[in-house]
């Protein structure tokens, strides 16, 4: 829900023996999990994405490319046939085999902690046709099937990632203190091109400026997030390389709409539209983000199918704003709080500040992200400031999981987290699930995004860009989507 923080540190001493040196990452926050089924976090799934890989993956121009496949094809609408790339091993030596593939994909869809079962459980079920080849037959036609797919890590048969992950990416676990430093050796059987560095450690450094000063000082190579009041001082100085790249993720306020006004006065959506009007997206991006960042206006992001290009800006109106609210006072002030990160302190003082003209009371509650994380996927949290990370370049994936009510299909609403319900966008979504014709399926996504914008499950406010600091000798052959991974940097 957040993207990872990564910063790379500055080799001890480089010779014409670089390959041998160690590549220290610094990272903003811990792993929530060596599963990589069990929980979608944007911190926890980068620095994982070095140890495990999918069937298919999308490129740096979110293009699907094969990854443990070398191809796929489509029997028919419902039947999706697979053929594994040959001479794959795991980390513990172990050939990549069809009974590897079936397992991590039914562990995916049928495991109880599992993030992703709401996504699966259009699978029906998975068949070995050969050693290297399988089939994948759906309920119903599901079109964006593989774009799901690129999420789902391959483990091998029978395993546990939670206690020892093993995958067959160019990075292998070697150790971890249990606190703040991760330990990942080069994989000498990596089926794909040879990564530079021999050794990476990630570390834990949950101060921004800290890793800036750490990058300026040479004892750091990368700052994979560069916040963006430091940005000015990186672009001028002759020692770093300041790289921006458009985002997928959008921050939002998550909030819970159930129950009644007087328990819980999200629920009226009278409120959350004068929540929205109350804010000021473009201070906040002037001020929060510094200039770094765009306005939104709906639940996706431009570089994400469905984003709908018509939809005009959210701007401020004080005026509006209390008309709305002005039936619902049954108290003066109308006392919230709002959970943040550490980090985003700062912005829950702005929304604060925006909401306290029309007659609202906010308190920021400030938790590490840990906590803020937990909190959320528990459902504890009640309103709530956070980013989601688009995965898989297409907007129901934040839609079908998160927005569609829960507890009717059991491919839908899964992670609804929200108790918001509609039943109209609810049959949007599920026709625009089964529509194979592209531009009928962009439609019908943004007409679920329009209803979105007027309910208001989540209030959208700003999309950043994700920029990194790289020391001038470094650079970064991107080559997927990942924002960053260790095997595409090199001296």
């Amino acid at each position: 829900m957040k993207k990872i923080l990564l910063v790379f540190s500055l080799l001890a001493s480089l010779s014409c023996s670089y390959p041998q040196q160690t590549l220290r990452i610094a990272a903003s926050e811990g792993l929530i999990s060596f599963d990589p089924h069990t929980q979608d976090e944007a911190v926890t799934m980068e620095i994982l994405g070095n140890v495990y890989e999918s069937l298919v993956a999308f490129d740096a121009d979110m293009q699907l490319v094969p990854m443990l496949c070398t191809g796929y094809s489509n029997v028919d609408d419902r039947t999706w046939r697979f053929y594994l790339r040959p001479g794959v091993k795991f980390h513990d030596g172990k050939p990549l085999t069809a009974e590897d593939a079936i397992f991590s994909l039914e562990r995916a869809g049928n495991h109880q902690a599992s993030v992703f079962k709401s996504m699966l459980a259009v699978i029906e079920k998975i068949e070995k046709v050969d050693s290297l080849t399988i089939e994948i037959s759906t309920v119903k036609p599901r079109p964006n099937l593989i774009n799901i797919l690129t999420m789902i890590s391959i483990i091998p048969a029978r395993s546990d990632p939670a206690g020892q992950p093993v995958g067959t990416g160019p990075y292998s676990l070697a150790g971890f203190n249990g606190r703040d430093i991760l330990y990942l050796n080069k994989f000498k059987g990596y089926w794909g091109e040879e990564p530079f560095f021999n050794k990476t450690e990630f570390h834990i450094i949950k101060d921004d400026s800290q890793r800036m000063e750490k990058l300026l000082s040479g004892k750091m190579d990368i700052d994979a997030n560069v916040m963006e009041n430091y940005r000015t001082r990186l672009s001028g100085d002759s020692r770093v390389n300041l790289v921006a790249k458009p985002s997928a993720t959008i921050t939002v306020l998550g909030l819970n709409t159930s129950g009644k006004f007087k328990d819980n006065p999200l629920s009226d959506v009278r409120l959350r539209q004068a929540i929205s009007l109350a804010i000021n997206r473009r201070e906040m991006v002037a001020r929060a983000c510094h200039g770094y960042a765009v306005p939104a206006n709906q639940i996706a992001t431009q570089a994400i199918f469905g984003y709908d290009p018509e939809l005009p800006e959210i701007e401020q109106n004080i005026e509006k704003a209390r008309q709305i609210i002005g039936p619902l006072k049954t108290s003066d002030p109308i006392e919230l709080t709002i959970k943040v990160s550490s980090a985003a302190w700062f912005e829950g003082q702005l929304l604060a500040e925006f909401l306290a003209p029309i007659g609202i009371k906010l308190t920021v509650d400030s938790l590490s992200w840990t906590e803020l994380y937990s909190s959320i996927e528990s459902g504890q949290a009640q309103f709530y400031l956070m980013g989601f990370a688009y995965s898989f370049g297409d907007a129901s994936e934040l839609l079908n999981d998160m927005v569609h009510s829960k507890g009717g299909a059991r491919d839908f609403g899964i992670r609804n987290l929200s108790g918001y319900s509609n039943e109209n966008l609810d049959k949007i979504l599920e026709k625009a699930d089964r529509e194979f014709d592209p531009l009928l399926r962009k439609q019908l996504l943004q007409q679920a995004i329009l209803l979105t914008t007027k309910d208001l499950p989540f209030i959208p406010l700003y999309i950043r860009d994700s920029s990194y600091g790289l020391r001038r000798d470094l650079t970064w052959h991107q080559k997927t989507a990942a924002a960053m991974l260790v095997k595409e940097i090199r001296l």
